[in-house]
Formats: C-alpha cells, sequence, structure tokens
C-alpha cells in the first residue's frame, strides 16, 4: 500500500484510558492513509491436562486438582455391535484406572 503511515504501538506506550483493544491487530482509518499495528500481550503457554487413558469409546483427563474427567469419543453407536456393553466394560476399565490412581 502506497502512502500510508504505519504506527508501531508497543505494550510500553499504549494508552489504556480509551478502553479500545487493539491486540495483535492493524487498524486502519477510513481514508486509508494511517495504519496502526498495536502489538499483543505475551500469553503464557496454555498447559494441557494429562490423559490417563484413551480408549476405544471413552477417554479419561486429570486436571491439575486432581479431578479426573471422563469423555466419550465422537462414535457412531448404530454402527457397533454391542454398543452398550462395549461402553460398559470401557466404563468399567476407565473406573478402576481412576481408583488405582493410574
Amino acid at each position: 500500500m502506497k502512502n500510508v503511515n504505519l504506527t508501531l504501538v508497543t505494550n510500553e506506550n499504549c494508552d489504556c484510558w480509551n478502553r479500545k483493544v487493539m491486540n495483535g491487530a492493524l487498524a486502519i482509518d477510513p481514508l486509508s492513509t494511517n495504519a496502526t499495528f498495536v502489538e499483543s500481550t505475551p500469553k503464557k503457554a496454555h498447559r494441557r491436562n494429562t490423559k490417563v487413558w484413551d480408549g476405544e469409546l471413552l477417554s479419561m483427563i486429570i486436571k491439575p486438582n486432581g479431578i479426573f474427567q471422563v469423555h466419550t469419543k465422537n462414535v457412531n453407536p448404530l454402527g457397533m455391535q454391542d454398543f452398550a456393553m462395549r461402553m460398559y466394560l470401557e466404563a468399567c476399565e476407565v473406573v478402576n484406572k481412576a481408583q488405582g490412581r493410574y
């Protein structure tokens, strides 16, 4: 883009009083003569929960506070033979795993 004035706003000289959040965004005025890029604030890396079970139908994670959470996988129950029994057996295995504290 020709004839555009580009301004870089870093976290040190950001005006917080205008309540306009533009972190990591490029704002161009309607006349397209001025552009402002505002630096985004660094974020911590997202820490994933530890997966302690990854079966055919269920998966289980343990949260940082020690609570187990069980998730069902996206499967078509009509396409599986003995779906209810297989789900029950895997759920029993997951409970045994949680009781043994993996």
